[in-house]
């Protein structure tokens, strides 16, 4: 820890870079929302649809925690990213 109490500058650096690595092996905007509306429009289960997001998506969030279907929470997120 540095003096202000947070991470020592090196590992947050460190972190940093882990991100950006994720972002740039991440498939384009594009492709992801194109797999997405396919899923959608399939009608893929619930229970596939959390598969997708927490699993191979590595997401921590589950909207059915907070009473979100999963495919309303695919929607949402769509229509956020169509804006």
């Amino acid at each position: 820890m540095d003096v202000a109490g947070g991470p020592e500058p090196e590992l947050a650096e460190a972190k940093d870079l882990a991100v950006l690595d994720r972002v740039r092996a991440a498939p384009p905007l594009p492709v992801r929302s194109s797999f997405t509306r396919s899923l959608l429009d399939a009608g893929t289960s619930e229970q596939k649809l959390a598969e997708v997001w927490l699993e191979e998506g590595n997401a921590y969030y589950d909207p059915r925690s907070d009473g979100v279907t999963m495919t309303d929470w695919f929607r949402t997120m769509l229509e956020t990213l169509d804006r």
